[in-house]
C-alpha cells in the first residue's frame, strides 16, 4: 500500500466516559501522522460524556464526526464507525486509552512498509493500585503467550490498526458484547489475515482499578467467550483452533470442580497474587455458567414457540 495515496481513519466507541475521554481525544487529534478524520461512536452515553464529545466537536470541526449507536455494546458501535469511514487505514483504541504522539505513524508503518495487513500494539496500565497492576501483570502473560516473535494470536481493538478492505466486509459480530475482538481474530484468521505485533508500542490503558471492575470485566469476556463457542464450535477450523487455546481449559468440566483446590493453593504459593487471580477466576466461571444457561434457555424458548405457532 502506497503511503503518499492513503487516508488514516481513527474510531473511538464511547460509552459514559467523561472522566477520560478528554485525554484519548487529545492524545489522538495531537498526532505527529495526522489522521484524515476522527469518528466518536457515542453508544447511548450520560450527559457528562455528551458534553466532552460536543466541545470536542465544536473545537476540531474539520478533523472529528460524531455518530450515534443506540444499540450497546463495543461491537455495534465500531461497526457503525467502520460504515462511516473514508480512509484506507482504520486505526482504532478506547475511549479510556491515551495513545502516544507517534502512534499513527508507528501502527501503520508495517502497512505501509511492509504490506501488512493489520497491526497491534501492546498496553501499560494508567493508574496504580494493586489491581491495576495485576491486571496489567496479567494480560502481559496472555498476550505473550500468543506470540510468536512477530505475530499475535489474538486482537486487542485498543490499539489496532488494519486496511479497510480486510475489516469492512469482516465486521464485528453485534451479538457479542465481550470478547468480541477474539471473535474477529478468528474471522480474520480462516481468511489469511495475520496480526503483526509491536510490543514496544504502548497506549496507557484505565485498567480495572477495583474488584467490582474486575468482576464486571471478566462476567462479561465469559458470557462473550461462551456464545462465541457455542455459535463457532461447528465449524472445523474454529475446532481446531480452539482446542490448542488457554480459553479451552475453562470449559472442561474438571476445571470446575478443580477450583477450590486450585484457589486455595494460590493463597498458600502466591498469597500476594491471589485476591485477583480467584476472583477472576470466579468471576469468569460464574459468566459462563450463566451465558450458558442463558444460551439454553433461548434455544428452549424458541422451540417451543415454533411448536405452538405450527412452524
Amino acid at each position: 500500500m502506497k503511503k503518499s495515496a492513503s487516508k488514516i481513519s481513527v474510531i473511538v466507541p464511547v460509552r459514559n466516559a467523561s472522566g477520560t475521554l478528554s485525554d484519548c481525544l487529545t492524545a489522538v487529534l495531537n498526532q505527529t501522522e495526522k489522521p484524515y478524520e476522527v469518528i466518536v461512536v457515542e453508544n447511548d452515553s450520560d450527559r457528562e460524556t455528551r458534553s466532552v464529545i460536543d466541545d470536542f466537536a465544536k473545537r476540531f470541526p474539520d478533523f472529528l464526526k460524531v455518530v450515534h449507536e443506540s444499540i450497546p455494546g463495543r461491537a455495534s458501535a465500531r461497526n457503525t464507525g467502520i460504515t462511516r469511514t473514508q480512509g484506507d487505514i482504520i486505526a482504532m483504541t478506547d475511549a479510556d486509552c491515551i495513545v502516544p504522539e507517534d502512534w499513527l505513524k508507528q501502527i501503520t508503518r508495517p502497512i505501509w512498509e511492509e504490506n501488512e495487513h493489520a497491526v497491534m500494539g501492546f498496553e501499560e496500565a494508567a493508574g496504580e493500585n494493586y489491581w491495576t497492576r495485576m491486571r496489567q501483570e496479567e494480560d502481559g502473560r496472555f498476550v505473550f503467550s500468543k506470540f510468536d516473535g512477530r505475530y499475535a494470536a489474538h486482537i486487542d481493538t485498543k490499539n489496532f490498526a488494519i486496511r479497510a478492505d480486510c475489516i469492512k466486509d469482516t465486521m464485528f459480530d453485534p451479538t457479542i458484547q465481550a470478547y468480541e475482538d477474539w471473535d474477529l481474530f478468528l474471522r480474520l484468521k480462516k481468511k489469511g489475515v495475520k496480526i503483526r505485533f509491536l510490543p514496544d508500542l504502548k497506549v496507557r490503558h484505565h485498567h480495572d482499578a477495583s474488584l467490582r471492575e474486575l468482576w464486571r470485566t471478566q462476567y462479561a469476556r465469559a458470557r462473550g467467550l461462551e456464545r462465541i463457542f457455542v455459535e463457532r464450535i461447528h465449524d472445523p477450523a474454529f475446532r481446531d483452533y480452539f482446542k490448542e487455546d488457554e480459553s479451552a481449559r475453562s470449559h472442561r468440566i474438571w476445571n470446575f470442580f478443580a477450583f477450590v483446590p486450585w484457589a486455595v493453593f494460590q493463597f498458600i504459593v502466591y498469597p500476594h497474587r491471589a485476591p485477583f487471580r480467584v476472583m477472576s477466576d470466579a468471576a469468569w466461571k460464574v459468566g459462563l455458567v450463566v451465558e450458558s444457561i442463558s444460551i439454553r434457555f433461548s434455544r428452549f424458548r424458541i422451540a417451543i414457540t415454533r411448536k405452538l405457532l405450527g412452524i
